[in-house]
C-alpha cells in the first residue's frame, strides 16, 4: 500500500489515480491521521459484488426458511 498526505495527493493527482488503476491501493492521511483510501474502478467493483454476494448470503442464512415458504405458496 502507497501513502500520500492529502497536500502530496493533491500536487500528484494524476499519479495518485495512475497507480489506483494500475492496482495499487493508495492511503491518504491528513494531519497525520488515516484520512481516506484510493483504489481502481475495478477493484471496487469486485469488492462491492464481493460486499453484495456476502449479503445476500447473510440474509439467506437468517431468512432462508421463510423466503422458501412463501415461494411455496
Amino acid at each position: 500500500m502507497r501513502t500520500y498526505t492529502y497536500g502530496s495527493a493533491r500536487e500528484h493527482l494524476a499519479k495518485v489515480l495512475d497507480e489506483a488503476n494500475n492496482g495499487e491501493i493508495i492511503e491518504i492521511t491528513r494531519h497525520g491521521l488515516e484520512a481516506a483510501v484510493v483504489i481502481g474502478k475495478s477493484e471496487f467493483d469486485v469488492m462491492r459484488k464481493a460486499l453484495y454476494d456476502y449479503s445476500l448470503e447473510q440474509i439467506w442464512n437468517e431468512h432462508g426458511d421463510s423466503i422458501k415458504a412463501l415461494t411455496d405458496r
